[in-house]
C-alpha cells in the first residue's frame, strides 16, 4: 500500500556522483570531460600526459570521486612534476 495518494508525485532524487560516474563510463563522454579538465592552466604542462593516461584507466566511480572531491598529490601513482 502506498503512503502517498495517487495524485501526488514525489520528486525523484538524483545523486550527482552516480550521474557523473555513469556518464564517465561512456568513452566519448569521459574523453570530453577529461579534455575540459586536464588542461595546462589547471594541471601544469609537465603532468598532463601521465595524469590523463592514469585517469583514462580509472573506473567511472573512482574518477567521479576525484573530479568532484579533488585529488592530493600523494594519491597519484606517479611523482608529480
Amino acid at each position: 500500500m502506498s503512503s502517498a495518494p495517487p495524485s501526488i508525485h514525489l520528486p525523484r532524487l538524483l545523486d550527482v556522483n552516480d550521474l557523473l560516474a555513469e556518464t564517465l563510463n561512456i568513452n566519448e563522454a569521459r574523453a570530453w570531460v577529461l579534455d575540459q579538465r586536464i588542461i595546462p592552466d589547471q594541471i601544469g604542462a609537465g603532468m598532463i600526459s601521465e595524469l590523463r593516461s592514469w585517469m583514462d584507466e580509472l573506473p567511472g566511480t573512482t574518477l567521479a570521486e576525484y573530479l568532484l572531491g579533488g585529488l592530493a598529490a600523494d594519491e597519484l601513482p606517479f611523482k608529480p612534476t
